[in-house]
């Protein structure tokens, strides 16, 4: 039997117009904030899955009109 757990993410983005046809989204994500050590699955005693570690990702979207 694994231990519950929780887990805190985070984000933030931007828009912003970049001209009369484009649009911009800039975005960046935290998961794991805290940096906590979790097991996110288990199929038998001896295939644990632990989460990975805190991670960053940041993406930029583009949207042509």
């Amino acid at each position: 039997i694994l231990p519950g757990f929780g887990r805190v993410d985070a984000g933030v983005s931007y828009s912003f117009k970049g001209s009369e046809h484009r649009e911009y989204r800039l975005q960046f994500n935290l998961k794991n904030l805290l940096d906590r050590r979790y097991y996110e699955s288990g199929r038998s005693d001896y295939l644990i899955m632990s989460a990975a570690p805190r991670t960053a990702m940041a993406s930029l979207r583009v949207t042509f009109k």
